[in-house]
């Protein structure tokens, strides 16, 4: 895997949210939303845009993400997704490790995220009860 910082800002998800249940939904809609935007990016990757069209499709991806990061995480994930790995695919070529990737890496970073928010939890509760 070569791009370590998708986990890294993954991992990150979770530690944004007003209550335990939020966190762990952020990280659920982070893997969530990553994996039926990859299913975005592959129709964008079926059409085979020239790169001024990819360009067009990432201002696309880019503003639609606006739209909807403030009110629903899982639905600008969805276009956050495509727009990462075009973004990323228009220097290097979009391959099927790219798209491998970015799924995994989401995944891990997601799941470690969330396991330290419930660690973090359980350690909070047994410092208060002392």
């Amino acid at each position: 895997m070569s791009h370590n910082y998708w986990a890294m800002v993954a991992a990150v998800v979770p530690l944004v949210g007003k209550t335990m249940r939020h966190r762990i939904a952020r990280g659920a809609h982070r893997i969530l939303g990553t994996f039926v935007g990859l299913g975005l990016m592959a129709i964008v990757v079926a059409l085979n845009p020239s790169p001024v069209v990819a360009i067009l499709i990432i201002g696309l991806m880019q503003f639609m993400a606006e739209m909807f990061i403030a009110r629903n995480y899982f639905f600008a994930q969805i276009f956050v997704t495509p727009l990462a790995v075009v973004g990323t695919g228009l220097a290097s070529g979009t391959t099927s490790g790219l798209v491998y990737d970015r799924f995994m890496e989401t995944l891990i970073g997601a799941v470690v995220g969330i396991g330290m928010m419930l660690i973090g939890n359980q350690i909070r509760k047994r410092l208060s009860t002392d």
